[in-house]
């Protein structure tokens, strides 16, 4: 498990174009195989996808895409991390995704049921302390295969509800600056 010192240059890299694979070794990840154009549309993977690989073990498996559009958002890397996960549900799924033109990384953790898909969106230059405790906690989960799912699923789940009460505290008190009661 790298330490918090070791995980803030590694993202900072990633964030700024080093190759995703980076991420691997730490979330105890063999190398990716390269996915041609079948193996992707086997995977319901989405045309706007210009590089694709897969790293496996065990039941776990991490997608790294790379996008060449910048108009996927992270929700529609969400739908298509649902659609993995419903495909082949049988397996324990974290994708990596980065735009190639702005350089937005998202990490998700799907899976088959229905609901939020917990994700992480960093951007260049903005790479916050709580962005590296999170990567840090996703490669410190231990243990059998379903439960290292779980606790990546938790984890990114816990700043996505972050982010929820801090979008609705804004709106509260915009609400309240404006003279609007509750």
């Amino acid at each position: 498990m790298p330490t918090l010192t070791e995980t803030a240059p590694l993202l900072d890299a990633v964030v700024d174009g080093a190759p995703l694979e980076r991420l691997l070794a730490p979330l105890r990840f063999p190398a990716p195989l390269p996915l041609d154009a079948r193996s992707r549309a086997r995977l319901g993977l989405p045309t706007t996808v210009d590089r694709a690989a897969l790293a496996v073990s065990g039941s776990r498996r991490v997608l790294l895409l790379e996008l060449a559009a910048d108009d996927v958002t992270p929700e529609g890397a969400a739908d298509s991390a649902r659609t993995l996960a419903r495909r082949h549900p049988a397996w324990h799924w974290l994708v990596i995704a980065r735009q190639r033109a702005t350089g937005v990384l998202t990490v998700l953790v799907p899976s088959p049921g229905a609901g939020p898909i917990p994700l992480l969106r960093l951007t260049r230059g903005a790479v916050r302390p709580s962005d590296v405790e999170t990567v840090a906690a996703l490669c410190a989960a231990d243990g059998a295969d379903p439960l290292i799912h779980q606790r990546w699923r938790e984890t990114l789940g816990r700043d996505a509800l972050t982010q929820r009460f801090y979008r609705d505290l804004e709106a509260l008190v915009t609400r309240l600056a404006n003279g609007g009661g509750r």
